[in-house]
C-alpha cells in the first residue's frame, strides 16, 4: 500500500506507514514511468477524500469501497481486518476513534460496523460518529435487501469467498443509500418523510388499496410512495412492516424507478422480518413520481399483483386522489401548518406513535444568512444528537446564538426541534416552541399516516 504523507490529513492509523507516496507495486498491473504516475495520482485522489465507506470480510477481502481500490490497497483490508481482530483480542469492541492528524486539520472520525463476518468501517471529516453508526447499519441493510442473511453463513463456511461475486448491481444500491443516508435526516431521526395530506384522502386511498386485494394472492404488504415520502400502507393483520424495512424498500423504490420505467418484480430481503429469506417485490410507478410496492411471499404471484395494480390505478385516478397526491407539499410552508408565529424559522416535526416526520420550508431571513443550503441540517442534527445524547432525556433544549436560536422538545408522542429568531430568551422561546408543538398535535392526522390499512390474516403455505 502506498499511503500519502503525514501531513495530508490521513486518518490515524494509516499516518506512520513507512513507504514514500511516490512507490509503485511491481506486481501491479500497470507498467511503464506513465502508468506508474497514474497509480501515484489515483492513490493521492483516493486519500484526499473526505468520506470513505468499507466492507470488507473477517478474512480481510474487499466486498465494497466507496471509491474505487486498485492493486495498490489490499494492506489497507488487512489493516482494517487487524484493527478489529487486534481489539477482540482483548475482549473489547471498537465502535469509533476520532483523531486529528495536525492541530489546523479537521477531526477524521473512524466508524467500526462488525456483522459477523462482515466488517462495514466509515471515515468521514464532514460527519459525527452518531451519523456514521446509522450509515454503517443502513450499508450493510443494504447488502441484505439484496442478498439476504445467507451471505454470513457462506462467509462462515467458505472465509475466502469473494463476494464481489455477488456484488452486481449492488454496489450502485449502496451508494445511492450512502448518498441518501447523509444527506436526509429521516435515517438518523428514525422516522419516515411523511406527506401532507387530508386524512379523509388518506383513508380513501386506503380503502382502495385494501378493496382491490386479489383474494388468492400471498401479499404481505403494500406501500404507496411519492417520491421518498410515504402516502400510505397496508398490511397482512399480524405482519406489520418495520422502520427499517420500510426505509429499504423506499431507497430501493427511488433507485430502480431510475434505472426502469417499467414495472419490476425482483425477490429481496426484508432484514427484520426475516433475514434469512427472500420475499418479492413487485414496483410500479403508477403516475409521475407516485410508486406502488407490493411485497408477496410467492414468486409466482405476478399476475395477480399485475392486476391488482391496474385495477387500483384506475380507482386512484378515477377519484381524483393521484392528483391529490402530486399537488401535496413535500415541504409545507409554516403557514400551511398553522404556525402564524413570526419568530419561527423552520421545523422538523416527528411522531413517536408511527415513526414519521415533516420538515417545513425555510422562512427568510434564515435561509438569506446562510452561507451553506445544508446549514439547516446540521443544526437539526445538533440538536437531536445533544437531547439524545443526554441521560435524563430531557424534554426541552435550548441554545441561543447570535444568528438563530435552537429549540428541542420532546412528549411521549411528539418530538419537535425548531430555528427560531436569534438572541429570544428562553422565556419568548419555550412559548413560542409550545405554540408549535399545539399546532401540530392538532394537525396529526393531516401530518402523518397514523393509521395503516390493515386485512384479515389467513393460513399461506409461504409464510
Amino acid at each position: 500500500m502506498d499511503p500519502e504523507p503525514e501531513d495530508d490529513g490521513l486518518p490515524y492509523s494509516l499516518e506512520n506507514q513507512s513507504q514514500p507516496v511516490s512507490a509503485v507495486r511491481q506486481d501491479s498491473d500497470f507498467s511503464g514511468a506513465d502508468s506508474g504516475a497514474n497509480t501515484v495520482m489515483e492513490r493521492e485522489q483516493f486519500y484526499i477524500q473526505d468520506q470513505h465507506v468499507f466492507v470488507v470480510t473477517w478474512s480481510a477481502r474487499p466486498v465494497f469501497s466507496l471509491f474505487d481500490l486498485n492493486d495498490g490497497h489490499e494492506s489497507l483490508m488487512a489493516l482494517i481486518t487487524a484493527i478489529v481482530e487486534n481489539i477482540h483480542a482483548l475482549d473489547d469492541q471498537l465502535l469509533s476513534v476520532s483523531s486529528y492528524s495536525s492541530p489546523s486539520a479537521p477531526k477524521t472520525t473512524m466508524v467500526f460496523g462488525e456483522y459477523g463476518p462482515l466488517y462495514v468501517v466509515v471515515v468521514s471529516q464532514r460527519f459525527e460518529a452518531s451519523t456514521l453508526k446509522v450509515l454503517a447499519n443502513n450499508v450493510h441493510n443494504q447488502m441484505l435487501l439484496l442478498l439476504s442473511g445467507s451471505v454470513h453463513k457462506m462467509l462462515e463456511s467458505h472465509p475466502q469467498y469473494d463476494l464481489r461475486n455477488l456484488m452486481g448491481g449492488v454496489d450502485t444500491m449502496i451508494r445511492n443509500q450512502i448518498c441518501r443516508t447523509t444527506t436526509d435526516l429521516s435515517f438518523e431521526f428514525e422516522a419516515i418523510p411523511s406527506l401532507v395530506l387530508a386524512s379523509k384522502i388518506r383513508q380513501k386511498i386506503s380503502n382502495l388499496m385494501i378493496r382491490h386485494r386479489v383474494q388468492s394472492s400471498h401479499v404481505l404488504f403494500l406501500l404507496l410512495l411519492r417520491g421518498r415520502f410515504l402516502v400510505q400502507i397496508a398490511h397482512r393483520a399480524g405482519h406489520a412492516l418495520t422502520l427499517s424495512d420500510c426505509q429499504l424498500l423506499i431507497t430501493f423504490a427511488n433507485h430502480m424507478s431510475v434505472l426502469s420505467m417499467s414495472d419490476m418484480f425482483s425477490p429481496v430481503c426484508l432484514p427484520e422480518f426475516n433475514r434469512n429469506a427472500f420475499v418479492y417485490a413487485h414496483l410500479a410507478a403508477i403516475a409521475d413520481g407516485i410508486f406502488l410496492i407490493q411485497i408477496t411471499a410467492d414468486p409466482n404471484d405476478i399476475l395477480n399483483l399485475q392486476r391488482y395494480k391496474e385495477q387500483f390505478t384506475q380507482s386512484m385516478i378515477a377519484a381524483g386522489l393521484l392528483t391529490a397526491i402530486q399537488c401535496a407539499p413535500v415541504a409545507p410552508s409554516l403557514g400551511f401548518l398553522g404556525i402564524s408565529d413570526a419568530n419561527v424559522r423552520h421545523v422538523i416535526a416527528i411522531s413517536r406513535k408511527c415513526s414519521q416526520m415533516v420538515a417545513t420550508s425555510i422562512r427568510p431571513p434564515f435561509r438569506d444568512n446562510s452561507k451553506d443550503p445544508l446549514d439547516w441540517c446540521r443544526l437539526h442534527r445538533h440538536v437531536f444528537c445533544t437531547m439524545k445524547g443526554m441521560p435524563c432525556a430531557p424534554k426541552i433544549f435550548l441554545e441561543v446564538r447570535t444568528s438563530h436560536t435552537l429549540l428541542g422538545i420532546r412528549s411521549a408522542a411528539i418530538q419537535l426541534m425548531a430555528i427560531l429568531s436569534p438572541l429570544l430568551s428562553r422565556t419568548e422561546a419555550v412559548q413560542c416552541g409550545r405554540r408549535v408543538c399545539s399546532a401540530v398535535q392538532s394537525r396529526e392526522n393531516f401530518l402523518f399516516a397514523c393509521k395503516f390499512g390493515t386485512w384479515s390474516s389467513k393460513y399461506s403455505p409461504f409464510l
